[in-house]
């Protein structure tokens, strides 16, 4: 989420609310979100303390698009090497199982 020109124009107390009401956004604790800023450092610094405190996949970059791509890549290329290192052993179990009869 690039929210570079975005000024916040709540408190404090209200970046903690928006982490606190995450899955009201429609978000899961499982789904992983980057978000890009250049604004409101101390805001988003508390924010991201929250989400880390609630176990949350939020993560925060000032100004740097870049890194917020490649953490949200290293995330789906882990998750795409357990997909098929489970369809390898799903297709050798098959493959041993044919072979027994």
């Amino acid at each position: 989420m690039d929210i570079r020109e975005t000024h916040l124009e709540y408190s404090l107390i209200g970046s903690h609310l928006v982490i606190a009401n995450i899955a009201n956004l429609g978000l899961k604790h499982t789904d992983r979100v980057a978000i890009v800023y250049k604004h409101d450092e101390e805001k988003h610094k508390h924010a991201s303390t929250v989400a880390a405190n609630r176990g949350g996949n939020i993560q925060y970059f000032k100004d740097n698009i870049e890194n917020a791509q490649k953490w949200l890549l290293k995330f789906y290329e882990y998750q795409e090497s357990i997909i098929n290192k489970n369809k390898r052993m799903w297709d050798s179990s098959l493959t041993l199982g044919m072979t027994e009869y």
